[in-house]
């Protein structure tokens, strides 16, 4: 009978062990601010898989996409689906192109507010002044104990139209965006996992216009 107590304490604790710590507000956000800045200063662009989880609350579902995201300084944005549907978007400054099946149509980038986000959300990232959406948000900087979590929610009434709050998630050791998640009114969220990252790969603007 002691065994079994013993492996059930074993257990539980190796459970409750694994579980991420909780996020704990940062008082002084002055050294994550450090650290992002010196690693955005040596990255001039970004090339990654991505999985994007977008739930649709009406619906009771989240639906799946992956793909190949792109980011070159100073805010160009590619983000090549491929799962389960050959798509692509491309934001160079203010205009967007999307590609499907082989038609190209141009728009301005401010006709799709999340796109537009996730360019400002990088280019902050990787200038490494997250401070500078402070005009547009209220920001707030938490410690997880493995990474550093930025929450953001809007100050604009423009923008909460669109967006209720964005989330950035970095790995502690190397400042990379692990996670980026963007909640829309009422309980929809678009969440993107970046994953086999690799920088300063790319060198031809070309790619995104």
């Amino acid at each position: 009978m002691r065994k079994y107590i013993i492996a059930t304490v074993m257990l539980l604790a190796l459970a409750y062990g694994s579980r991420a710590a909780e996020p704990v507000r940062m008082a002084d956000p002055s050294e994550f601010g450090r650290r992002l800045a010196a690693m955005a200063a040596s990255v001039n662009s970004i090339e990654s898989r991505f999985e994007q989880n977008k739930y649709i609350d009406v619906l009771q579902r989240t639906v799946t996409s992956a793909g190949k995201f792109l980011f070159m300084k100073p805010g160009m944005v590619r983000m090549q689906y491929d799962a389960p549907l050959d798509y692509t978007i491309m934001i160079d400054g203010e205009t967007m192109k999307t590609i499907t099946g082989g038609k190209t149509v141009s728009a301005s980038a401010s006709g799709n507010p999340m796109l537009g986000e996730i360019r400002d959300m990088m280019t902050s990232c990787m200038t490494g002044d997250i401070s500078s959406l402070s005009g547009e948000f209220s920001i707030s900087y938490f410690d997880d104990g493995n990474g550093y979590l930025v929450k953001l929610e809007p100050c604009s009434d423009l923008i909460k139209e669109y967006i209720s709050g964005i989330e950035l998630r970095f790995d502690k050791d190397t400042m990379r965006l692990d996670r980026l998640r963007m909640s829309e009114k009422g309980s929809d969220f678009t969440e993107y996992v970046f994953r086999d990252v690799r920088y300063n790969t790319l060198d031809d603007p070309s790619l995104f216009r």
